[in-house]
């Protein structure tokens, strides 16, 4: 009986090699397009790649300056960058002081023309572009979903 199975199993793979393989395709013409194969090509329209070593995801742009805010989730910092992927700025705000926001980044965005907002773990905190602190707006815990205290 299993030998049925063999002959099956034999037969499945032999169809597939032969379902895959593709003769069309020389050598000549990956070689001198290695990114077109066959038509295709890689194009990039919504990357960009930032001089910065960590992971960031980026929260909000700002139309008439045209920088982006971001957020490193690991490193808890505040980047600005323009769209070139420079970094302009980069804020450490995470801690307990009266400045400060919490220990979590939970959300951020551009503030009107002036300012950003930053959803911290027990406030709202408003800083200038330059990252001066502003204003500080207390919230329940229960509004961002994530605080455990």
């Amino acid at each position: 009986m299993s030998n049925i199975y063999d002959q099956f199993f034999l037969l499945l793979v032999t169809i597939s090699c032969l379902a895959c393989s593709d003769n069309s395709l020389d050598d000549s013409s990956y070689k001198e397009h290695p990114t077109n194969l066959q038509g295709y090509s890689w194009i990039p329209k919504d990357t960009l790649q930032v001089q910065y070593l960590g992971i960031i995801d980026i929260q909000d742009y700002h139309p008439h300056r045209k920088v982006y805010l971001c957020r490193d989730w690991f490193q808890k910092k505040i980047i600005e960058i323009n769209q070139e992927g420079e970094v302009l700025d980069m804020w450490d705000l995470v801690g307990t002081g009266p400045e400060q926001i919490g220990y979590e980044i939970y959300a951020l965005s551009y503030f009107k023309d002036s300012s950003f907002v930053v959803l911290g773990e027990k406030a709202y905190c408003f800083y200038d572009l330059q990252g001066s602190f502003i204003k500080k707006i207390p919230h329940p815990k229960h509004i961002s979903g994530l605080c455990i205290l």
